[in-house]
C-alpha cells in the first residue's frame, strides 16, 4: 500500500489542510483530498479503497478510516478534511441519527451518505437531512465514488460561497444603517437650530418683522422641513429595504382613517384650490396598522396635490368587496407618460419632476410599495399623460371588532404659576442650549438651568431641585440614561419629571428612553408647539401649577 492510500485506525500523519477548490476545474477538486472513510465492516472498507484506487488512478489524495462515529467526531475535531464517506450504521449509532450528530459539531463538512439500503427515498432523506449524495454499497464503483466527490465539493463550495456573499451583502447592509444613522444624527443638530430658532421669530407677537420678512421666516421653515423630510424619508427606506420596522395588524376603522386623512390634506389642498371629495361606503374596517396606512394614504393624496393642477380635483374612493376594500386617489393633474410607468415605485426616481419646482425625495411612493406588502396588501396604479392618475391600495377586511384609531392631541386649559419654575436642561451644544433657553424663558419665563455634563446636571439637580429636567441622550463621557438613573436613585430628585430631547431616532434608543422613564421624547428638529404643550402639562401637575381659565400664559 502506498503511502498516499492509507487507511488505518491508528495514529496517521498529519495531513496538509485542503487544498482551495476550483468549481470549474474537476481535476483540481479530486486531487490531493483528504477522506475520512466513517465504516464499520472490513470487507466494505477495503471495497472503498479499492474503488477510489481505480478511480484517482495514482492521483494524490488521502484515506483515514475509523468504526465509530465517537471517533469520526474526535478526528474531525483534531484533522482537517474535505469530504467524509459516512455509513449510516455503525456500533455506536445508526440511521439518520447518525448523519445529523455529524452535521450538528460540523456543519460545513460535505458528507455521501454509504447505505446498504436500496432505497430511494431513504437516500433522498438522508440528502434532504443535509448529506450532500449517497452510494448504494452494493452497486459501488470507482467512476460513481469520483462523481460523487466531485459533485458534493462542488455544492458544498457553492453553499460556502452563497453562506459568504449573503454575510457580506449584511455586513455592507449593516454599514450603511450605521452611516445612514450617524448622517440622521449629524443633520438633526443644525436643523433643530434652523427650526426651532426660526419657529421663535415667526412667534414674535411684537409684530416687529414685516410681511416679507415673516415670507422669508417662512422659506427659511419649508427648506428645513424638506431637507427634514429627505433625512427621514433616506432612513425610512433603508428600514422597509431591511425589513427592519414594526408593522401591527390591527383592526382599522375606514372612516376614522379617512377622516383623519382630510384633515392634513385639505389645507394643502386650499393653497392650489383643489377640491377634495371622498366618497363611497365607509362604515367597516379593513386589516392593517393604522399609523402605516396613515402614512401610505397620506402621501398617495399629497402626491395628488404637488402634481395636480391649480383648481384641479381629488377624489379619494373607497370600494368594498367580499374579502377586500379598494381606496383610490384620483387627481386631475399632468399624469405620467405611459414609457415611464415601468420606473414609478424605483427609489429616487421622480420620472423628470426633479426639473420642476415641485420639492420631493423620490422614495414616498417606495416606502409606501413596501409597507403594503408587508401588511399583506397591494397597491398599484393607472395614468394617462394629459388627463391624470389613479393610485390605489387594496386591504383585506376586518372581521368584527374594536378598531384602532389615532390618539386625539390633548388640549390644555389656561395655566397659572404660584411662583418662577425652576427647568434645568442637560445640553452640550452651546446652540441647543440658547434655543431651549430662549423657548422657556419666552413661553413660561422659567428659570433655566444649563449643564453642558451628566455629572454638572446630576450636581445641578442635586442642589437646585428643579420642577422639570431636560436631557440629550448622548454625552462624550456619560448618557442621559446615566443622568436619569442617578435621579432616580436620590430621594431629593427621584419625583423629578424628566424629558428626552435627542437626534437619535433610531428604535433600540427610542425604546430605551421609554424603559428608561422618560417622561416625554422629542426628536430633533423639535415642534415648539408640541414641546410647550408637554412643558405646560408638566407644570400644571406640579405643586406650582393650577388651571385658571381667566388666566392666560403666552
Amino acid at each position: 500500500m502506498s503511502t498516499n492510500h492509507v487507511i488505518a485506525l491508528a495514529e496517521a500523519r498529519k495531513l496538509k489542510p485542503p487544498i482551495p477548490l476550483a468549481v470549474n476545474s474537476s481535476q483540481t477538486m479530486v486531487d490531493n483530498m483528504n477522506i475520512l472513510l466513517v465504516e464499520d465492516n472490513f470487507a466494505d472498507s477495503i471495497l472503498i479503497q479499492k474503488e477510489l484506487s481505480h478511480a484517482f488512478r495514482g492521483g494524490d489524495y488521502h484515506l483515514q478510516g475509523v468504526r465509530t462515529q465517537s471517533q469520526a467526531l474526535a478526528l474531525l475535531d483534531e484533522r482537517e478534511f474535505d469530504v467524509v464517506l459516512l455509513d449510516l450504521t455503525l456500533p455506536d449509532s445508526s440511521g439518520l441519527e447518525t448523519l445529523t450528530r455529524l452535521q450538528m459539531d460540523f456543519p460545513h463538512m460535505p458528507v455521501i451518505v454509504l447505505t446498504g439500503y436500496e432505497d430511494e427515498n431513504f437516500a433522498l432523506e438522508a440528502v434532504g437531512n443535509g448529506a450532500q449524495d449517497y452510494l448504494i454499497k452494493s452497486k459501488v464503483n470507482g467512476q460513481a465514488i469520483k462523481r460523487a466527490l466531485q459533485y458534493a465539493l462542488q455544492r458544498k463550495r457553492l453553499e460556502l460561497d452563497l453562506r459568504e456573499a449573503r454575510q457580506q451583502a449584511e455586513k455592507a447592509n449593516r454599514a450603511k444603517s450605521e452611516f445612514l444613522t450617524m448622517m440622521s444624527h449629524e443633520l438633526r443638530t443644525p436643523l433643530n437650530a434652523i427650526s426651532g430658532f426660526t419657529q421663535l421669530m415667526m412667534m414674535n407677537e411684537d409684530k416687529s418683522f414685516s410681511e416679507r420678512n415673516m415670507d422669508y421666516l417662512q422659506s427659511v421653515l419649508s427648506a428645513s422641513d424638506h431637507l427634514l423630510t429627505l433625512v427621514n424619508d433616506i432612513l425610512e427606506l433603508a428600514k422597509t429595504d431591511a425589513r427592519k420596522f414594526d408593522i401591527k395588524s390591527e383592526t382599522v376603522d375606514v372612516d376614522h382613517l379617512l377622516s383623519e386623512l382630510q384633515h392634513y390634506i385639505l389645507p394643502l389642498a386650499r393653497q392650489k384650490d383643489i377640491e377634495v371629495k371622498i366618497t363611497g361606503e365607509k362604515d367597516f374596517s379593513i386589516m392593517g396598522d393604522y399609523t402605516r396606512l396613515l402614512q401610505v394614504l397620506l402621501n398617495l393624496a399629497s402626491n395628488a396635490v404637488k402634481y395636480n393642477r391649480d383648481h384641479g380635483q381629488i377624489e379619494v374612493k373607497v370600494e368594498k368587496h367580499d374579502h377586500a376594500a379598494r381606496i383610490t386617489v384620483t387627481d386631475t393633474g399632468y399624469g405620467i407618460p405611459e414609457s415611464r410607468h415601468a420606473e414609478l415605485f424605483q427609489p429616487f426616481n421622480r420620472l423628470g419632476a426633479e426639473n420642476s419646482p415641485v420639492q420631493g425625495t423620490g422614495v414616498g411612493l417606495a416606502i409606501c410599495h413596501n409597507l403594503i406588502y408587508e401588511m399583506n396588501g397591494s397597491i398599484n396604479f393607472s395614468s394617462a399623460e394629459g388627463k391624470g392618475s389613479s393610485f390605489w391600495i387594496e386591504m383585506p377586511l376586518a372581521d368584527t371588532g374594536p378598531s384602532a384609531v389615532a390618539n386625539a392631541a390633548p388640549e390644555f386649559p389656561p395655566l397659572v404659576l404660584a411662583r418662577q419654575p425652576k427647568i434645568l436642561y442637560v445640553e452640550d451644544n452651546v446652540i441647543n442650549t440658547n434655543l431651549i433657553r430662549s423657548i422657556l424663558e419666552n413661553f413660561f419665563k422659567a428659570e433655566v438651568l444649563i449643564a453642558h455634563s451628566v455629572a454638572e446636571g446630576v450636581a445641578l439637580a442635586k442642589t437646585q431641585i428643579p420642577d422639570l429636567v431636560i436631557s440629550d441622550i448622548h454625552f462624550s463621557e456619560m448618557t442621559g440614561f446615566d443622568l436619569l438613573q442617578q435621579l432616580k436613585s436620590d430621594p431629593r430628585t427621584h419625583a423629578v419629571p424628566a424629558f428626552a430631547l435627542t437626534a437619535d431616532t433610531t428604535k433600540a434608543t427610542l425604546e430605551k428612553i421609554r424603559d428608561a422613564g422618560f417622561q416625554q421624547t422629542f426628536t430633533k428638529p423639535f415642534n415648539i408647539k408640541e414641546m410647550q404643550d408637554a412643558v405646560q402639562a408638566v407644570l400644571a401637575n406640579s405643586a406650582i401649577g393650577s388651571i385658571n381659565h381667566d388666566f392666560k400664559l403666552m
